[in-house]
């Protein structure tokens, strides 16, 4: 393997300057011109490839991807719709480092400062390729289906937690994608989520292992039931509630 010069291992530890058009103001942002390479650019086969190089959601690669992917989109529907699909899609069926990039990609487009945050939204709401009707298509089969005593590494309960975790920070980033976000569910649906997350973050499909006192130093484990919610469960649960007591007073 050829040396690591210092310099070029101080760049790579540098976190990464590209910063999402969203911080940016309007009259500062300019899509890519109508070209051959753009339409390469935004195709899925080429998303689905360059998602798959990044090393996670938040490395340098995956940071220039999603500025690439705001350019690419910046008012521009029908290219936002090609790559929102594909991102959809790469939600719903990747293992979980890729999934995570794919929602990383996929906030990043939903939030840009262009006139397309509805038209975006929509696509991304929708049922049942969208985030919405991931996460009530899984509730409504979680119901019917015997809980996993040792759920896989990124089992479908993890990918519709992601996916509200998501509808979450969406509904979060400005006044515009809240009423959207609530425009999609009804309080009803919002009740269903509410209960699946109480419910599932106290067992193994998404809650963590509990451990008794140390008994002659070894931890003793509480039965395989024994499983607590994590912070970051309580904080969504919370969010989920309060959207919920909203919808409820409209």
């Amino acid at each position: 393997s050829r040396p690591v010069s210092s310099a070029s291992a101080q760049a790579e530890s540098q976190p990464s300057s590209v910063a999402p058009l969203s911080a940016v103001s309007g009259a500062a942002c300019a899509r890519l011109p109508d070209m051959p390479a753009a339409a390469v650019l935004a195709s899925a086969p080429f998303v689905r490839t360059a998602a798959a190089c990044c090393g996670g959601a938040s490395d340098a690669a995956c940071a220039a991807l999603g500025r690439t992917l705001e350019l690419l989109c910046y008012d521009d529907a029908p290219r936002s719709a090609e790559v929102l699909n594909e991102l959809l899609r790469g939600l719903r069926a990747e293992s979980e480092p890729r999934a995570a990039v794919h929602a990383h990609l996929l906030h990043r487009l939903l939030v840009l400062p262009d006139g397309l945050l509805a038209e975006r939204c929509a696509l991304a709401l929708g049922r049942p390729h969208g985030l919405v009707g991931v996460v009530l298509s899984f509730i409504g089969a979680a119901t019917t289906a015997t809980a996993e005593q040792t759920p896989p590494a990124f089992s479908d309960a993890a990918r519709c937690y992601m996916c509200l975790r998501l509808l979450l920070d969406l509904n979060a980033s400005s006044a515009a994608a809240a009423d959207c976000v609530d425009a999609a569910v009804t309080a009803e649906e919002v009740e269903t989520m509410v209960r699946w997350l109480k419910d599932a973050s106290r067992t193994a499909a998404l809650g963590r292992s509990v451990e008794r006192a140390r008994w002659l130093g070894v931890p003793r484990r509480r039965p395989a039931s024994a499983f607590e919610r994590t912070e970051s469960q309580q904080l969504t649960l919370e969010s989920l509630r309060g959207i919920h007591r909203k919808k409820a007073r409209a």
